[in-house]
């Protein structure tokens, strides 16, 4: 046997360390981009998810805001003069409740709660006009008797 002998290297045996240096340099590109794509689809389905929720959050304020403008507009006497937490319309009253606003109906003595709602939260009343803030939104309610009366005048 001659250990001394020098292995050559053949064109299948470059040709195999090439094809090595190919596959590694491939798997790096796939590897790369497959991160790429996994913090897009992350940023996808957050987004996805923060939307459903802003959905959720309107479509509670709306239903509320609704309520409370019906409920301003049939009332028969002015809104009482109260705190940030809560009006009162007659048989109707209004207040906060932590992060939901609450319609008590005094005849069937049952609450209804619309929330969680956007801190911060407030209803009142001032001389005869209920505002109501939710977040960064206002909406100013004059009962439909006091609307009437001031256009005759």
């Amino acid at each position: 046997m001659n250990r001394n002998r020098r292995i050559r290297s053949t064109p299948r045996r470059r040709a195999a360390a090439f094809f090595l240096l190919d596959m590694l340099v491939t798997l790096f590109v796939v590897s790369v981009l497959m991160t790429i794509v996994m913090q897009l689809m992350g940023s996808m389905l957050r987004t996805s998810r923060d939307i459903a929720t802003s959905e959720r959050d309107a479509a509670i304020v709306d239903r509320a805001v609704a309520q409370l403008r019906r409920d301003v507009l049939v009332a028969t006497q002015p809104p009482a003069t109260g705190d940030a937490q809560g009006v009162s319309l007659g048989n109707i009253t209004w207040t906060v409740d932590g992060d939901a606003l609450v319609r008590h109906l005094k005849q069937e003595n049952r609450d209804e709660r619309f929330g969680p709602m956007p801190t911060p939260t407030a209803i009142r009343a001032d001389a005869s006009v209920v505002r109501l803030q939710i977040g960064g939104a206002s909406w100013s309610l004059r009962p439909l008797m006091l609307a009437q009366a001031g256009r005759t005048r």
